[in-house]
């Protein structure tokens, strides 16, 4: 599932560069570019967070509150638009309309529409803003002053020593707010050219410098806004390797790929910038090593100052991109982000657990327990994209239900989706649902008689872990797909359906085995053993007609060099157990014989497998159930 930015922000109140009619000694509260110009076009912060700066630099008349969180703190009038990333709370703590850990309307602990304080408080007693009872001067200010000068908050037109705020801050120059308008018009423009328009930008930027303070227009939230405008760019609009114009392009992606490094090297690089050029290599499936680790660098850094949106972002991209930042990257990142996993929505909790998947990280229980909890509290909100991803990204990181009713409540919440998936959803859907089954056989299995114990044919009769309905409804959806299906997605499937016991209808099968037979040629050798296992373990009776079996079994032949050990004793076991009146046919039999001869070539000469031999009997088919029952898939990375 792709994180998508928040292209079309719109405020009406932006903070101006400078100090307006205020007294004070400029800004002192992070987000140095913190704030909003005044009209509707949105101007860039440093870290174009919907959630407003972290304290701002300073503002004209109502210009910027400063603090990061709270609607109006982090939203309309602090960066950005009125958003919340939680539903209810904004800030890192606390009820509705909180930016920091207290009641309603808080922004930073205290009773109701407190902002430090008692009732109505901005820094001290009731109405106080920033002194005693009804003090509207207060101790750091004039009238409504929230630090600074009258009705600035942060600056106005008020008194006293100006606090916090007032003066000029550093602010955002005309020219680069014309530009980080004109890169999002030009990413607008679709497949007009608009690389070009970037290009052009780009190379007109390099040279400007700010009319006012001298310093150069360009810098690295531009540059990684143009990656991020690239990046989602149709891919026909882009010249195709080998075209003419292939070399400009390169020249220029390339050139501000070294832009970006050389910044994130001398540390100009914010950490949502970091995360928003990682993202925007994933899409481009672009993977720069020396620049991934520069931001790496950075994210790693700065992992506690990401909102959760680009927190899941980055693992997203980190996922996509198949990096490998290591252990100890990981364990530091997680921790510095720990605490937004609460404020996380559906896809962004699905992006981190996809994201860790796929990079094969192993998050500590903490981080894990804490993304699972998240999720489940929201799992009526996960959509039919975000909800397969969430899932198998959990199985995969070594998440299991704590009881019945969570893996209840996950088959409950996906099934209105099923209907919508594709195959490789569906896969990844049901191989979760695999990992779940194994940890509870693995508790009864405990829990029984020694006699019980690991026997494989007794928990292959056990009743399906699938709710019926849910049965249903995927074997109806995938065998809607089968035939657009790719081979190893299907195969994957059928054979998580068997180890799941959930055998499908005869008009499911049918269409099962009509595209797996016109698939012969497209399948390997391990998805057409997985196929086979999973026909035998569904104990089908009459089994497929001998044509189809001795099809399966002839393009398998073909294959058996590139086949796994698995495979082959899969083949080998399964092969015999679905041939019609449960005894090989001859050709059954001879690949039977080469599937065990090569099984004893990888294995050094040991045992040929147990399956059958030339005229195998029936018991073959308790062998194809034992491997069903026992070896859970393995999973599919996507």
């Amino acid at each position: 599932m792709l994180p998508e930015q928040n292209k079309n922000q719109k405020t009406k109140t932006q903070r101006r560069d400078g100090g307006g009619r205020g007294g004070g000694r400029g800004g002192s509260g992070g987000g140095s570019r913190g704030g909003w110009d005044e009209g509707e076009v949105p101007v860039y912060r440093d870290e174009g967070d919907s959630r407003g700066g972290r304290g701002g630099g300073g503002g004209g008349d109502r210009g910027g509150y400063g603090g990061g969180g709270g609607e109006r703190g982090g939203g309309e009038r602090g960066g950005g638009e009125r958003r919340s990333f939680d539903r209810d709370s904004y800030g890192s703590g606390g009820g509705e309309r909180s930016g920091g850990g207290g009641g309603e309307r808080s922004y930073g602990g205290g009773g109701e529409r407190s902002y430090g304080g008692g009732e109505r408080s901005y820094n001290g007693g009731e109405r106080s803003y920033g002194g005693g009872d009804r003090d509207r001067e207060g101790g750091g200010g004039g009238e409504r002053s929230y630090g600074g000068g009258g009705r600035g908050y942060g600056g106005g037109r008020g008194g006293g020593r100006g606090g916090r705020g007032g003066g000029r801050g550093p602010g955002v120059s005309p020219e680069a707010a014309a530009l980080t308008q004109e890169i999002r018009e030009a990413g607008a423009r679709g497949t007009g050219g608009g690389w070009r328009a970037l290009q052009a930008l780009y190379e007109r930027a390099q040279n400007e410098t700010a009319q006012e303070s001298g310093r150069p227009v360009l810098d690295a939230v531009h540059a990684s806004m143009l990656l991020d405008q690239l990046s989602r760019a149709e891919q026909r609009s882009l010249p195709a390797p080998g075209s003419e114009s292939r070399p400009e392009y390169d020249g220029f992606v390339g050139g501000v790929f070294a832009f970006l490094l050389d910044a994130a090297e001398a540390g100009r690089v914010r950490p949502r910038s970091a995360a928003q050029t990682l993202s925007a290599l994933a899409r481009m499936r672009v993977y720069n090593e020396e620049l991934v680790n520069a931001l790496l660098a950075v994210a790693g850094d700065g992992a506690g100052a990401l909102a959760p949106r680009d927190a899941g972002m980055l693992l997203w991209a980190l996922g996509r991109l198949g990096a490998q930042p290591g252990d100890a990257w990981v364990d530091n990142f997680l921790r510095g982000t720990e605490r937004r996993l609460r404020d996380m929505g559906p896809i962004e909790l699905a992006n981190a657990a996809n994201g860790l998947a796929k990079m094969g990280a192993r998050p500590n229980p903490d981080y894990l327990q804490g993304l699972a909890a998240s999720a489940m509290h929201q799992l009526a909100d996960f959509s039919e994209r975000e909800l397969p991803n969430l899932v198998y990204g959990l199985a995969a990181l070594g998440w299991r239900p704590a009881d019945s009713y969570e893996a209840a409540s996950l088959q409950e919440r996906s099934l209105p989706h099923l209907p919508l998936l594709r195959v490789p959803e569906l896969s990844r859907l049901l191989w979760a649902l695999t990992q779940f089954d194994q940890q509870k056989q693995g508790q009864q299995e405990g829990g029984a008689d020694a006699s019980d114990a690991g026997s494989p044919t007794a928990s292959s009769s056990s009743s399906s872990p699938l709710m019926p309905d849910w049965a249903r409804a995927m074997h109806a959806r995938l065998a809607s797909q089968a035939a657009f299906a790719r081979p190893s997605d299907l195969a994957a499937a059928l054979y998580a359906l068997a180890y799941l016991r959930a055998p499908p209808a005869e008009d499911a099968l049918a269409r099962y085995l009509s595209a797996v037979q016109q698939k012969l040629g497209e399948a390997s050798a391990d998805d057409l053993a997985s196929v086979a296992v999973a026909v035998a373990q569904f104990g089908l009776a009459p089994p497929p007609a001998q044509a189809w079996t001795d099809a399966l079994a002839e393009a398998a032949a073909r294959k058996l060099g590139r086949c796994s050990a698995e495979g082959l004793r899969n083949l080998a076991a399964a092969l015999p157990a679905i041939c019609e009146g449960g005894a090989a046919s001859a050709r059954v039999a001879e690949v039977v014989a080469k599937a065990q001869a090569r099984l004893a070539e990888l294995e050094g000469g040991g045992g040929g497998g147990n399956g059958a031999g030339g005229g195998g009997e029936g018991g073959d088919a308790a062998a194809a159930a034992e491997l069903g029952a026992e070896q859970a898939p393995e999973p599919a990375m996507a």
